[in-house]
């Protein structure tokens, strides 16, 4: 018989290392907002945050490392803000979304009266993004509906206009905006997915037809139109005795 060996001690749990990525199109300082609009989701020099990129990127790569360290916990806002030297937990919010929008740094998860935890880290990830994604849903579905509440316009234009007005001329730069942005998302993409959700049930695709119907002029061009009827007035000849 082989004598009972002592186990093997475990290898230390590997934590991951944050990342981040490279920002060329920002300026390095805030004086390189002087003479042009602010990019969106970009806090630099705001709410007490460091006023250059190398600074703003450190404070953001100490908050990572936190995150990292409580393993998944969650560590309160409050505590965030003053282990960081932050101003406030606006601050915080504010380098936390420089991390989604310019660093796509996905694993920073906020749970509102809660804190934050590196989600990856959690015991059941994918339980802690469900979670988070359906709360911000329901938050999202809130104020649509105060804006369709109080708006001057129709409810479904004043949903149609949240919906695809995100980047309007005027307004100032927003996270959303700078988020689609950077991943290629237009007004095309977003139009072509909810065609796409509403076609997924056979009620939709009824609503889709008479919507087509309805918009035959803005969805099919003229040439379009006469190409369709010239090939129905070849058909009815064809099948004529």
């Amino acid at each position: 018989m082989i004598a009972n060996q002592p186990a093997e001690p475990e290898e230390p749990r590997r934590l991951p290392q944050p990342r981040l990525l490279p920002t060329p199109l920002l300026p390095h300082n805030l004086a390189g907002y002087a003479d042009r609009e602010r990019a969106g989701g970009d806090p630099i020099g705001v709410g007490g945050l460091p006023a250059t990129r190398r600074e703003l990127n450190i404070l953001l790569r100490d908050l990572c490392c936190r995150l990292i360290s409580a393993a998944g916990s969650l560590v309160g806002g409050l505590r965030l803000a003053r282990d960081l030297h932050l101003r406030d937990t606006r601050s915080l919010r504010l380098l936390v979304a420089y991390g989604h929008v310019h660093h796509r740094l996905r694993a920073i998860v906020g749970i509102p009266g809660s804190g934050y935890c590196w989600g990856d880290l959690a015991d059941d990830p994918r339980r802690v993004y469900d979670t988070v994604a359906a709360q911000a849903r329901r938050m999202g579905q809130c104020w649509l509906w105060l804006a369709t509440l109080y708006g001057r316009a129709p409810a479904q234009v004043e949903l149609a206009q949240l919906v695809l007005g995100y980047d309007q001329p005027g307004q100032r730069p927003s996270e959303l905006a700078a988020l689609l942005a950077a991943d290629g998302v237009g007004q095309e993409e977003i139009i072509d997915a909810m065609i796409r959700v509403v076609a997924a049930q056979p009620s939709g695709r009824d609503v889709l037809r008479r919507l087509g119907d309805s918009h035959r002029a803005v969805l099919f061009t003229s040439q379009s139109l006469a190409t369709v009827r010239d090939h129905l007035t070849s058909a009815l000849a064809a099948l004529q005795p």
